[in-house]
């Protein structure tokens, strides 16, 4: 609900700017005065957007794809702007589909981010085109779980295919794809397709998996709109309080709001073309958080009283496990020694060795000068100078 005609409007030209949308305007009259001849309206704006979200699977109708220099009509969606960009991740043939040609003939996704498993690259041989950041090679994977049956594949769950990431995958590389050798999707397009021009996997992205396992603090953060959660009754509280909306489930409605706000957030930190257009800001906390993690005690350091380094109630047990010897006078649990200066300290649960835990090297981090400052926004209570500087503070932040 907006107080004014311009607000609404201007709101419909940027989901226009960011998405393909249907907008559809109506009015309705409220009153009229016959002595000044004035009347009032309500209008209200109807905004459908595209099914289609970036790396989402679709299956373009065949009379789209012809026009679009005959593509392939099994492609990969890249990037949605007012636009939707798809890839053919077997010719590297791009295309740009805009909102008015998409809105004539509209398709759905036929599966989404939520589809894609974890394939493991065995090989990777680049085949020779090159188009843009994309290169098309030839590539062996595997199933990255031992949980998936693989008799569709042809050689003890091995796949050959081709992918249009032969410039950044490497062999032991992790990445995510669509498996569409056992696929049964509900849709004429992908039904009129020949079999035999189906791949049986379809690569996506590349993902990091080892570097999600160490829940590294983010030292950036996004700012959001407030929005109030509803009331939720037959919960045991009073409130719901989450990110996005909360509808009738209540919880499950929130888990689901913060893990897609979760995906989201990966996405930013692996797409440095999709940051480009984002505000990051510094996260002071969350780099103040990982410091103090980052701390280790020093063999010299003294423990402080109270704790079971001290002793107190804990030193008559640690005094009974100093006692405790073997027959031949050897202590059965020896002190640990401490670790060298230069030698690397290795947290708990991490393991310093093995090319299978360590990180990512080609990890695309954020960078601190892609980060903005915050300042903290002007309140009525800071203000002393009246709600005349406080309005003027709001209207700045608005534009």
């Amino acid at each position: 609900m907006y107080a004014q005609r311009s607000h609404s409007i201007k709101m419909c030209e940027f989901l226009a700017a960011v998405a393909p949308v249907r907008t559809k305007g109506s009015e309705q009259l409220l009153s009229t005065d016959t002595h000044s001849g004035t009347s009032s309206y309500k209008f209200t704006y109807s905004v459908e957007i595209a099914p289609v979200c970036k790396d989402d699977l679709v299956c373009l109708p065949t009379k789209l794809a012809r026009s679009l220099a005959n593509i392939n009509q099994l492609v990969v969606c890249t990037r949605i702007s007012g636009s939707i960009q798809v890839v053919d991740p077997v010719t590297l043939q791009v295309a740009d589909i805009p909102s008015n040609i998409y809105w004539r003939d509209p398709f759905p996704a036929l599966a989404s981010v939520t589809d894609l498993i974890e394939f493991l690259v065995l090989d990777i041989e680049p085949a020779g085109p090159v188009r843009g950041k994309y290169v098309l090679a030839d590539a062996q994977i595997c199933f990255a779980n031992n949980n998936k049956d693989n008799s569709e594949s042809d050689n003890d769950g091995i796949f050959h295919t081709r992918t249009h990431l032969g410039n950044i995958l490497q062999p032991g590389d992790t990445v995510l794809g669509f498996f569409l050798a056992r696929a049964n999707f509900n849709d004429a397009a992908f039904e009129s397709l020949d079999a035999d021009r189906i791949p049986d996997v379809m690569l996506v992205k590349k993902t990091y998996p080892n570097r999600r396992k160490k829940n590294k603090a983010r030292n950036w953060k996004l700012k959001s709109i407030a929005v109030e959660a509803e009331d939720v009754p037959g919960e045991g509280a009073d409130k719901v309080h989450g990110r996005g909306a909360i509808g009738r489930l209540g919880g499950r409605d929130q888990q689901r709001v913060e893990r897609d706000y979760e995906l989201f957030l990966r996405e930013l930190e692996e797409d440095p073309e999709l940051r480009s257009s984002i505000n990051l800001y510094k996260a002071e906390a969350a780099v103040a958080a990982a410091r103090i993690e980052d701390m280790e005690v020093t063999p010299t350091a003294k423990p402080g009283a109270g704790s079971g380094m001290a002793g107190g109630k804990k030193r008559g047990k640690k005094a009974a496990h100093a006692m405790d010897e073997d027959m031949d006078g050897v202590p059965v649990n020896p002190p640990v020694p401490a670790p060298k200066p230069d030698a690397p300290l290795v947290r708990p649960g991490e393991f310093d060795g093995g090319d299978s835990e360590s990180e990512e090297e080609d990890f695309p981090d954020v960078e601190l000068d892609e980060l903005l400052a915050e300042f903290d926004t002007l309140a009525v209570s800071d203000n002393e100078d009246g709600p005349d500087v406080a309005a003027e503070g709001a209207e700045d932040e608005d534009a």
